[in-house]
């Protein structure tokens, strides 16, 4: 009886095997199957001797089989006979003799004839092979002697395997991607189910530069390196369940690994068995390609680029997501851009591959996007306390059309949102640039009030970017500060106010900057309303107060010209400063000097959106004590008495009686306060009165 050859017929392995192969394949099987009959015949009889054959012991054991099988291969017998146990013999009977088949494998048995009977097994003919044999029991087993076979330069090696391993690697076409994954670009195998091994013949090892990958992350990062390497050919070997989900879907997680990749052309085939992707004529470029499928993916790559600084990359969308990003002008493609930081770029698209692609784009990938003006005040205070050069407003709609046109008083130039909240924080010079398409709103060129610089850098405790004047200017406000300072908040608020009224003369604006600084006030004495803000600013900061800058204008000024003023926070308000209006060449006014709403908003004009809101009225217990209020006689007799008794040598009087005339000096309700004030002891009086806030000012009072 027979049992047979052991090779099945050959495979070639190299290129995706059609139906038509696969059903050849398993006829060649079932004919190798059929040869197994062919081989070696069972001898009957109790009394057969075969010639020249002389049984030894009998082994009991697979490890003494083989070990004989090799003794013999080493002594170069074709013909000998080897005697089994019963119980070894039952095991190697088992199956159709599978076990015996193995391992004659694993001893290097090419072919032979076999007769055998009971225990008793006669080889003849044996040809031998140096063909490498090894037992294997896992895939990964498979992969390993494969790479051990790669390492040593061979082409051919035997697998010797279980039922359910030889299924996967033969009949499921599992050794292709072992062959693959160990450096295999081309091989034949063959092999049978009755014996359970797989034959590896004729193999070539890639002849291009190769790569495994287990996952995405290494998919992307071999093509990095490929890439520089300059390797323009080059195979990607993935994981069984990698390389399915790189196809499935049209390919699209291929494309984006690819893009990601930063493949920009090429040609290549995939190998469906190997798992593997042979690619050639590959160009990269210099940009990213990312492929985008939802709204989200474009916002979280255009962030992504900007936080790894690529100026240059393009985005592959999705067909129905592209065809909605450039319908009605580019409207969605614009506000995702927003959303994902990009505030200037250049941009090109194409329709047929639907690719948008940016070079010289400018990304804050941690760009904050703006609701309300409460937004915009508190992003634009945060980044001028760290001096950014470069604002990013990154606005709604809404937002975008208040910060360029929100005005309270349309009329005036340079009254709108943005300037209010730039100037409220201590920026002085800026251009900024603006898109309808895109809302955003950059602002640039920033350069900040030299007196904001030298407080931020005081409390940094690092004067390093100081200029040697702005030093100087520190050194002086340092020393106001500290003259002034008292347990008093308002007090000491009152101080700096009156030092600078003292040392400071109102100029208009010049050529130079200097007047609008604090350093024109502290180092020349010389200030317009900018200076006095920023002086007022410095020094009160210096000395621990709480204070803004406020930009506005005012009704007696043309509707050309802005002016400027400080907020300070005193017993949990906000108050008025206004140094500038303060100061007069005759004496220290007080009527702007810790104002509420019922004051400021008889002369001056702001953006109440955009600013601190101020206390509703002045509060009178809080200031100074040459200013008086009159609503009656009695309080008038008081106020001229106060004033007598204390010599002062210039006072305040505001008038809130309703019957107060608007005569030719706008006193007709109070005809004798000057004989009063005679009468008091005052000899010569200079005066002025402002009708629009109904308040006589006593410049100079001389007493005799």
């Amino acid at each position: 009886m027979p049992l047979g050859a052991r090779k099945a017929a050959r495979v070639s392995y190299g290129a995706l095997c059609p139906p038509a192969g696969r059903c050849l394949a398993f006829i060649l099987i079932l004919s190798a199957a059929f040869a197994l009959l062919t081989g070696a015949s069972c001898v009957h009889g109790e009394a057969y001797i075969r010639e020249g054959f002389t049984p030894g012991d009998a082994v009991e054991t697979e490890a003494e089989f083989l070990a004989t099988l090799r003794s013999y291969k080493q002594n170069g017998r074709d013909a000998f006979a080897v005697m089994c146990g019963d119980a070894l013999f039952s095991r190697l009977e088992e199956d159709d003799f599978r076990l015996l088949y193995q391992l004659e494998a694993m001893g290097q048995i090419d072919s032979r004839v076999l007769e055998y009977r009971r225990g008793e097994l006669y080889y003849t003919k044996v040809v031998y092979t140096d063909t490498p044999v090894c037992p294997v029991y896992t895939f990964e087993d498979a992969e390993y002697a494969l790479k051990e076979l790669y390492g040593a330069k061979g082409d051919a090696i035997s697998l010797v395997c279980t039922k359910e391993l030889f299924t996967r690697l033969f009949t499921d076409g599992g050794l292709y991607a072992a062959a693959a994954r160990a450096g295999f670009e081309k091989l034949e195998i063959s092999g049978s189910a009755s014996t359970g091994i797989c034959y590896v013949s004729s193999a070539v090892p890639y002849q291009v530069p190769f790569a495994c990958v287990r996952d995405s992350t290494e998919f992307v990062e071999a093509l990095a390196r490929f890439q520089k390497e300059n390797v323009h050919e080059f195979a990607l070997v993935l994981q069984e369940d990698l390389f399915a989900a790189a196809i499935a879907n049209d390919y699209q997680e291929l494309y984006l690994w690819q893009a990601l990749g930063q493949i920009s052309s090429y040609a290549w085939t995939a190998q469906d068995m190997a798992a593997a992707i042979h690619y050639y004529d590959v160009n990269f470029s210099p940009s990213p390609r990312i492929l985008c499928q939802s709204r989200e993916d474009v916002v979280q790559v255009i962030r992504q680029m900007g936080r790894e600084g690529i100026t240059d990359f393009d985005l592959v969308l999705d067909r129905a997501l592209y065809r909605e990003a450039v319908k009605d002008d580019f409207a969605l493609l614009y506000d995702m851009q927003r959303q994902g930081g990009m505030s200037r770029f250049s941009f090109y698209y194409n329709d047929a591959l639907c690719v948008i692609g940016y070079t010289d784009a400018e990304i804050a990938s941690d760009a904050r996007q703006l609701s309300g003006l409460a937004d915009a005040m508190a992003y634009v205070e945060e980044c001028a306390r760290r001096e950014e050069d470069v604002l990013y407003l990154f606005c709604g709609d809404e937002l975008y059309e208040e910060l360029l046109e929100g005005t309270e008083y349309p009329d005036i130039e340079g009254m709108d949102y943005l300037a209010d909240i730039l100037d409220g924080n201590g920026i002085f010079h800026y251009t900024y640039y603006y898109s309808d398409k895109t809302h955003i709103i950059t602002v640039r060129n920033i350069v900040y009030y030299p007196g904001f610089r030298i407080a931020l850098a005081f409390s940094r405790n690092d004067l390093s970017g100081l200029t040697d004047r702005e030093r100087q200017t520190l050194d002086l406000a340092l020393g106001t500060a500290q003259q002034a300072s008292s347990g008093d908040p308002m007090r000491t608020a009152q101080a700096i106010h009156d030092a600078l009224c003292l040392k400071t003369v109102y100029v208009a604006d010049d050529e130079g900057d200097s007047d609008d600084t604090a350093v024109g006030a502290f180092l020349e004495g010389k200030a317009n309303c900018d200076g006095y803000s920023d002086a007022f600013y410095l020094a009160a900061t210096l000395a621990g107060l709480r204070v803004r800058y406020q930009h506005g204008d005012t009704f007696s000024q043309t509707s050309e010209e802005t002016h400027m003023w400080n907020l300070i926070f005193l017993d949990g308000e906000w108050r008025m400063v206004d140094v500038t209006w303060d100061d007069s060449e005759e004496a220290i006014s007080y009527k702007w000097f810790l104002a509420g709403e019922d004051r400021a908003a008889k002369t001056h004009l702001w953006n109440r959106a955009t600013s601190e809101a101020i206390a509703a009225e002045t509060d009178m217990e809080r200031r100074p004590r040459r200013e008086f209020i009159v609503s009656s006689e009695e309080s008038l007799e008081e106020a001229v008495q106060t004033l007598c008794r204390g010599r002062y040598a210039c006072a305040e009087i505001f008038f809130i009686r309703d019957e107060i005339s608007s005569g030719e000096e706008g006193l007709s309700g109070y005809e004798d306060i000057f004989g009063r004030l005679h009468e008091g002891g005052i000899g010569n009086i200079r005066y002025s009165w402002q009708e629009d806030m109904k308040c006589l000012f006593l410049i100079t009072l001389e007493y005799g």
